[in-house]
């Protein structure tokens, strides 16, 4: 893959998920995340879907934290991220015990009435959850839609995120899972 995508995605994913903005990923900046996407969907804490949720993403941070966290702090850095991405998942695997709950949670908090795939309106909810503008989730939006059915699937929403982890294919359409790469 080209150093510089990699890094450019990478880079993207790591902002995400350090939510205060302190150089590194912490327990609470996960759990912020989760719950400021399902308070985005009018979900309030404690309830059944944000607790899915919040479950779901602190679960992530146990397993982000016993890979990357090689300095022992309790938090992962830049370089940490960058490092434990580039070789955590070489594995289809362990990429999909990784992620697949992630997704498979995501999918349910954005499912809002209830026909198990994600619209454009839904899809666009939660890429404002991670900072996406609304042109750049509808575009993406069409993007993901492989089959052009109008609904992302979980199957669709799991290739996209694989795709935007592992792909080496610059045009692969998960590269641009969370909007424009800058």
């Amino acid at each position: 893959m080209s150093g510089d995508l990699l890094e450019r995605k990478l880079n993207k994913s790591f902002g995400h998920m350090d939510l205060d903005g302190n150089g590194y990923i912490e327990e609470g900046d996960l759990l912020a995340l989760g719950a400021h996407v399902a308070a985005g969907f009018g979900h309030e804490p404690g309830s059944p879907r944000a607790a899915a949720v919040a479950d779901t993403f602190r679960r992530l941070w146990t397993v982000l934290v016993d890979t990357m966290d090689t300095s022992g702090d309790g938090r992962i850095s830049p370089e940490e991220f960058r490092a434990g991405m580039a070789t955590a998942f070489t594995d289809r695997a362990k990429y999909d015990a990784f992620f697949q709950p992630a997704v498979d949670a995501i999918v349910s908090l954005c499912d809002q009435d209830g026909n198990g795939v994600v619209d454009m309106a839904e899809f666009r909810q939660i890429q404002h959850g991670y900072g996406t503008p609304a042109d750049e989730a509808d575009a993406t939006f069409k993007l993901l839609d492989r089959d052009g059915d109008g609904h992302l699937s979980r199957d669709e929403l799991a290739a996209a995120a694989h795709e935007f982890y592992t792909s080496a294919d610059p045009d692969a359409p998960g590269n641009h899972l969370f909007g424009t790469l800058r």
